[in-house]
């Protein structure tokens, strides 16, 4: 992957965190799913679903991170 594609991705992962309230420090990871949004931080995750995001769900990680 060229940098220029990999900065793409970093500026798309902020605004996720900024449209969703979550802090982009913290942030590991993002897994989009078919109406889904996951959030994925080192002490835990926070979902997102529905179009308008009203339905949230968190968790604790399995995996380290």
């Amino acid at each position: 992957m060229e940098t220029k594609d990999m900065n793409q991705l970093m500026v798309v992962m902020e605004k996720l965190c900024l449209v969703f309230g979550q802090p982009d420090t913290e942030v590991t990871r993002i897994e989009l799913r078919p109406g889904v949004i996951r959030f994925v931080k080192k002490n835990g995750w926070l979902e997102f679903t529905g179009i308008d995001g009203s339905g949230m769900k968190s968790g604790e990680n399995k995996e380290e991170v």
